[in-house]
């Protein structure tokens, strides 16, 4: 079987799953990541099914709602900001620490 072949019958399996099957089931089943099948399925226009959606217990968009109120997308926005404020206060701190030596080395001179 050529290259192209396989990666015509992934697709055509992928089509057939993704509607009515978890991602990370998926990402198993193809041997490779949860990002990649959904890559993939943006690639090629999938959706999951209504039904499907409904049985999760989320509305038809992408959003899942969470017990306190917020959504999924809410709170990987909030942990991807807690992230990048955790960032910028090391660099910060680095930055500190670089330009003090600095300092202290410039003084010495």
């Amino acid at each position: 079987m050529t290259r192209r072949e396989r990666e015509l019958a992934e697709r055509k399996e992928l089509k057939r799953l993704y509607p009515t099957t978890p991602n990370a089931e998926l990402a198993i089943h193809f041997n490779t990541t949860v990002a990649a099948i959904k890559n993939r399925a943006q690639r090629y226009g999938l959706k999951k099914s209504t039904d499907y959606v409904d049985k999760l217990g989320r509305s038809t968009g992408d959003r899942a709602i969470i017990l306190n109120g917020s959504t999924t997308e809410d709170s990987e926005m909030n942990s991807t900001l807690k992230r990048r404020k955790e960032m910028k206060r090391l660099w910060n701190e680095m930055q500190y620490g670089i330009n003090s030596w600095l300092r202290q080395l410039w003084q010495k001179t």
